[in-house]
This record gives C-alpha cells, structure tokens and sequence, in this order.
C-alpha cells in the first residue's frame, strides 16, 4: 500500500475534458456468482446530450409551460407509484436490513457457507435465483453425522433459552475451522 502526500501523489487517468465521446458504464452483479463487474456498455456523446435537453432547460420555454396551466413543470421530481410498504424508510433502516441478511448468512453452518464462498452477496443472489435450493436440499438429504439444515439452527428464542446471548459467536451444534 503506497501513502501520498504533496510531492508523491497519485497520477491518476485524465479526466476526458475536450473528448466528444466519453465511455459508460454499468455495475452488473452476475447472478450465478453474486460477484460485481463493471462493464463498458457503449460511448456517449456528450455534445449531443447537452442539446438534445436545451429547448426543456430554457426559461422561457418553462414559463410558457407552466402559463398554459402544466403546474407540475415547477416540481423537482416526478411521482413514483409502486408497493413501497415493506421498504425502508431510511437510511438505518436500509443498513438494518442488511446487517440482519448477513447475520443470517453467518448463523449457516460452515459447510453451508463455503459453499458460497464466505460471501453474503453471492448468498443472497443464490436465493434471489433459486439456486440456494439445490444447496440446501443436498444438506437436507446428507446424513447424521454432518450439521443439517433446521436440526441445528438457533434463532434467538431457542438461543435465550438455552442461556446463549444471541449476540455470542459460537453456536452450539455447528462445527467450527
């Protein structure tokens, strides 16, 4: 790891001041794996963007909207009409909801786990895509001697019961490298 300062900084890549053409790109999260890629998916050119917008940004041509009685040409954003009840409704909440899908990730017994290489994000595509299934029903189908799915799970009232704060790393049943 290299540390910068004033006379040792990073160069960096040139930003495309004075190009016509800038790449785009796109985040996508194969859904098999679960790993990010950013993927280069085309070329924008940028003069035609800003003049394809030019007649919406100018004043006059707002004025005249908003005169003609379109009301809503003033507000900021647009409405969105969709099933938001089960969302958060902020940021805590979001970071909450995440923090508890990992936790589930990590209560999985260790054989569970390797199988999606120690990664929530590739677990929780596994689930999104089905694939999870196969996974869980071969631990289903193994025999005793290994952990199974259910058989040895805690959840937090078992876990209070047996005088285990559900905060404790070590899980009673499952086997530990």
């Amino acid at each position: 790891m290299e540390f910068y300062n004033r006379s040792k900084y990073n160069k960096g890549e040139p930003s495309p001041a004075g190009e016509k053409e800038v790449p785009t790109y796109t985040l996508k999260i194969d859904e098999k794996t679960g790993k990010e890629e950013l993927k280069q998916t085309g070329t924008t050119n940028i003069y035609e963007l800003i003049q394809a917008s030019k007649d919406e940004c100018d004043v006059y041509n707002i004025l005249k909207r908003y005169e003609a009685g379109n009301v809503e040409i003033l507000n900021q954003r647009q409405g969105v009409y969709a099933d938001m009840t089960k969302a958060p409704t902020s940021l805590a909440q979001a970071q909450q909801m995440l923090l508890d899908a990992e936790q589930d990730f990590y209560m999985l017994p260790v054989e569970i786990r390797k199988e999606f290489n120690n990664s929530p994000s590739e677990y929780i595509s596994a689930i999104s895509n089905g694939e999870a299934d196969k996974i869980f029903d071969k631990y289903r189908k193994n025999d005793e001697n290994n952990v199974k799915i259910g058989e040895n799970m805690p959840n937090n009232e078992n876990m209070q019961s047996n005088g285990i704060s559900p905060n404790q790393t070590e899980i009673p049943g499952v086997k530990y490298e």
